[in-house]
C-alpha cells in the first residue's frame, strides 16, 4: 500500500475553505497532510482514519525562530496543532474536531484576507520582474527560433499566472472588507 499521495490545491489563495474540506474528507479516510509545496500539491500520509479539523493562517513569520516557536504556542493552547507551513507565510494547523475556530471574530479575520492581499501583490510582482524580460529578450530574437518561441510561452504563462493572482488580490480584499463590515453592522 502507498505510503503518501498527492493532491492538488484549488488555490488557498481563492478557495481556502474548498482545500479545508478536502483536507478534512482525506483525513476521515486516513490520508493527513504533511507538506504544500510552492506548486500547489499536498502531500498526504497514511495514517489512521480520523475526524480532525484544518486551519490555515497567514502571517509573514520564519519557521523554526524564536517568533515562531512564540507563534506556535498560541495556538497550542486552543488545541491547535502546527502541520506546515508555504513561503513562511501561509501556515496549516489541525484539531480535534469541534474545537474553537482559529478564527472567532471578523476583525481578525479580515487581517487574514488582507495580509494574504499582500502576499498575493508582493507575488505579482516577483512573476513581473521576471516576465518583462523574458518578453522582451523574445522580441529581440528577430527570426523564429525556438529560444525565441520558448521565451515567449514562458513570459506567456507569467503574466497568465500575474493575472490570476491580480483576481485573488482583489478577491482577498473585498472578502477582508465584507468580512470587517459584517462586524461593524453585526
Amino acid at each position: 500500500m502507498k505510503r503518501y499521495k498527492y493532491k492538488f490545491s484549488n488555490s488557498i489563495v481563492f478557495f481556502e475553505n474548498k482545500d479545508l474540506i478536502l483536507l478534512k474528507k482525506a483525513a476521515l479516510d486516513g490520508w493527513h497532510l504533511k507538506k504544500i509545496n510552492f506548486f500547489g500539491f499536498y502531500k498526504l500520509e497514511k495514517g489512521e482514519n480520523k475526524a480532525i479539523d484544518y486551519a490555515i493562517d497567514v502571517k509573514r513569520i520564519k519557521s523554526g525562530s524564536e517568533d515562531f516557536a512564540e507563534y506556535l504556542s498560541i495556538f497550542e493552547s486552543g488545541g491547535w496543532r502546527y502541520v506546515c507551513s508555504i513561503d513562511n507565510t501561509f501556515h496549516f494547523f489541525t484539531a480535534s474536531q469541534g474545537t474553537t475556530p482559529i478564527y472567532t471574530d471578523s476583525n481578525n479575520e479580515s487581517l487574514k484576507y488582507r495580509l494574504s492581499a499582500r502576499y498575493v501583490l508582493r507575488s505579482i510582482f516577483i512573476f513581473l520582474v521576471v516576465a518583462i524580460p523574458m518578453f522582451t529578450l523574445s522580441r529581440l530574437f528577430l527570426s523564429p527560433s525556438l529560444l525565441r518561441t520558448l521565451l515567449y510561452a514562458l513570459s506567456g504563462a507569467l503574466f497568465g499566472l500575474t493575472l490570476a493572482y491580480l483576481f485573488a488580490f482583489i478577491f482577498n480584499l473585498i472578502r477582508a472588507f465584507a468580512t470587517k463590515r459584517k462586524e461593524q453592522n453585526g
